[in-house]
């Protein structure tokens, strides 16, 4: 929500957060982190292209930019620099190699 309405509802996708931060990417995307470590890119209004969980921890007000599928978020009085392309083809492959083993 925000003191003038709500500008997304993420109600649908998950729950449990306090604070999101949003951003849009070079190619105008939308992106999304909650304070519960999950992080939504959406294809356009209402349409996640992926989700992922970028850490179990819990962020204090998370704060982020998104360039070329890097994930920069403030975090501890630090600069946090997330490939989030490669998380995702690193859980392809452990989601791959799970299927093989049974």
């Amino acid at each position: 929500g925000f003191r003038f309405g709500t500008v997304i509802d993420l109600s649908e996708y998950t729950s449990g957060f306090e604070s999101v931060d949003m951003t849009l990417d070079e190619d105008r995307r939308l992106w999304v982190l909650t304070d519960t470590g999950w992080l939504y890119k959406f294809k356009k209004p209402g349409k996640v292209e992926f989700s992922i969980r970028i850490t179990d921890r819990p962020l204090i007000h998370p704060r982020i930019a998104v360039y070329d599928g890097i994930l920069y978020m403030t975090n501890n009085n630090e600069i946090q620099r997330i490939d989030v392309l490669q998380m995702l083809l690193d859980r392809a492959a452990a989601e791959e190699d799970a299927e093989k083993a049974e």
